[in-house]
Formats: structure tokens, sequence, C-alpha cells
């Protein structure tokens, strides 16, 4: 008997599994995972048959929590079995209703104050840890912490802004990176993360992806330096520092076209050389960018690092940036940027 491999969702609403009683009427499901910055989303599409979905037993409620996973059975080989992807918990923020087709989307936050209460509070002494479990503590959220380093702040001013906007913009000033997944706030050195091996190959050509395939280099936004200006407090004088992205202190060279990215404050910390560090690096990373899609592929998802091999100029280690998949069909489409050319630092590992 032949192979029947099989891929569908597995949704549950508020803690029951309501898979079943969607299936006759699923007609697209699309959940976007983002690595950070963006929260992850889902879109839901149904067809609203005989105005189902308008009832009050089957409309499904703004607020309300759905868990999704993607599953898979006997995708690639017979021996393969059933895999599952768990995809995120996700709160519906959004529906549209017409006599088609109803849309249910949804975001990997609770729908709650800290996307929309915008508040005021000054901290003196804490660190980013700390401040990052109270937040999370507030708001009833998990918290994890991946960051090797202790990041300590003198004085902290939050004014007028949401809780996670704040959390985020603080983190990124100093080069972390924040995910709000599974009811989880998540601090992460994407640096560190760069830095591991690669979980897999990908060989450009040998049809693991699709033909569609686009590399994208750019030099706009794209710098050489860092120059950041900020107010001595003690002197009263603003002062000026210039680092490389390797981190050693520099100037700008006036008989060079150097290309400089400037900035004019100092990190909530007050380390400059690192600020420098993370702005380039964050500023760089779009330089090479790699697009591409895969057909019933569960392992890939945000935070992959990959090799590229067969690709001429663009072999190289990357990182994946996003990943937005759909089950009908059932593929997934893939941004991610390049890390290091395989012949930087004589290979890549």
């Amino acid at each position: 008997m032949g192979r029947i491999r099989r891929a569908y969702a597995a949704i549950t609403y508020n803690g029951k599994d309501i898979s079943l009683d969607l299936q006759e009427y699923l007609s697209a499901l699309t959940i976007t995972d983002n690595l950070s910055g963006k929260l992850d989303d889902v879109d839901i599409r149904l067809r609203n048959k005989n105005m189902l979905f308008l009832k009050p037993e089957w409309a499904l409620k703004l607020k309300k929590r759905l868990d999704i996973s993607l599953i898979t059975e006997q995708w690639e080989n017979q021996s393969e079995g059933k895999l599952q992807l768990k995809c995120g918990s996700f709160f519906i923020d959004d529906r549209d209703f017409n006599s088609n087709v109803v849309s249910i989307k949804g975001v990997s936050s609770p729908i709650t104050n800290i996307l929309d209460q915008k508040n005021s509070k000054h901290w003196e002494n804490i660190s980013l840890k700390v401040l990052a479990e109270e937040i999370a503590k507030k708001h009833k959220l998990n918290f994890q912490y991946l960051v090797k380093d202790e990041i300590k702040f003198n004085i902290l001013d939050q004014d007028k802004e949401t809780d996670l906007s704040f959390l985020n913009r603080i983190a990124e000033d100093e080069g972390i990176s924040l995910k709000l997944t599974f009811n989880k706030i998540v601090l992460f050195d994407r640096e560190t993360l760069e830095k591991t091996s690669p979980t897999r190959t990908i060989n450009l050509l040998a049809g693991e992806i699709s033909e569609d395939w686009r590399f994208r280099e750019r030099t706009k936004d794209i710098y050489d330096k860092c120059e950041i200006s900020y107010l001595n407090l003690t002197s009263g004088l603003k002062e000026t520092e210039v680092y490389t992205a390797k981190g050693k202190k520099t100037t700008i060279d006036e008989n060079k076209e150097e290309k400089i990215l400037k900035i004019n404050k100092k990190s909530s910390s007050g380390d400059i050389k690192k600020l420098a560090m993370k702005k380039l690096k964050q500023a760089n990373k779009g330089e090479i960018q790699f697009e591409f899609s895969v057909v019933g592929d569960l392992k890939i998802t945000a935070g992959t690092v990959f090799k590229l091999i067969n690709a001429g100029i663009f072999n190289g280690k990357y990182m994946i940036e996003r990943v937005v998949r759909t089950l009908a069909p059932f593929r997934a489409d893939i941004e991610a940027y390049l890390i290091a050319r395989e012949d930087d630092n004589n290979g890549i590992s």
C-alpha cells in the first residue's frame, strides 16, 4: 500500500480542542513566526456556510486564546510517522465577517494593558533582568532570560510608553532582542545565537527549496563605523566616540568615503563601546538577504542557523529572521540574512 501523507492543524480555543469542529470550514491558515521585534501572528480563514460563525456558540470571541500546532504524518517517508510543531499561543484581536468568509486574527501577546496602556515610571539601580521580570509579573506572563551578561542601569525613565514597547526599546539599546511567545517574554542575545553552529545544510541546487528563491545585496543603510555623541553630565560638554564593528576605538577618516552611523545618545547602561558594536550589527544585518520557500518542513523556525552551499558568492552561514507558514498550500516562506560568508575567517563551521 502506498504512502499517504497528511498535514493538518490542531487548534484549541480557551483550552478546548476545536480542530474537528473547524475542519470542514477551514479554508486557509497563515502563521507568522518573527525572531524578534514584532509579535507573532495568525490568520484563520473559515467558510461562513449558512452564516454559521455569526451564531453565538460558534463565534470565536475577541481576546480569547488559541493554541495552534501543525502536524504532519508520513510526510517525507513511510517511517517518519507523526511530527508536530507547536506554533504558539495567540490571542484574538481582530474578526472580519462577510457572507462567504470569516477571518480570525490573533497575536502572540495577551490583549491586555501591556499592548495599549501608556505608562510613566522612574527606576534607579536596576538590571535589565529585574526590569523584565517586573513587567512580566505585572502582566501575568512567564519570563526567560537568555543573556550571558548582567546589564545594569543607574537611572531609567519610562515616559508615556506601553510596557512592551518600553522594554523592547531598552533591550534594543543594549543589543538584546525580545520575543513574546507561548505567554512568555524572552530576552536573548542575537549575537550569541549567531555564533551557534548551523543545525542543517541547504543545497541551493538539490531541489530541497523552491525555485523562486531570491538574494538581495544592498549598500543603503550599511555602515563602516558608528559615531556616538552624548552630553557629559559632569563637564557639560558634548563628547564623541567612534568605533568599528569589531569594537575598536577609531576616528573618522575625512579622506575616505566612509559611511557613518550616527547616534546622539548613550546607552542606558553607559557602555558606549557595546552600544556602537550592537547598533552597527543591527544596521548591517540586512546587507545580504536570502528569501526562499520550502514545502512541508516543520523543522525550520525563526532563529534557525543554517549553512548554504552551491550558491556561489552567496555561500555562507545564515540566520532565519522570519517564517510565514500556510496550510493550504502547505509551505513556509522564509526570510534569512547572511551572518558570515564561506570564506570569512577561513570558512564557516
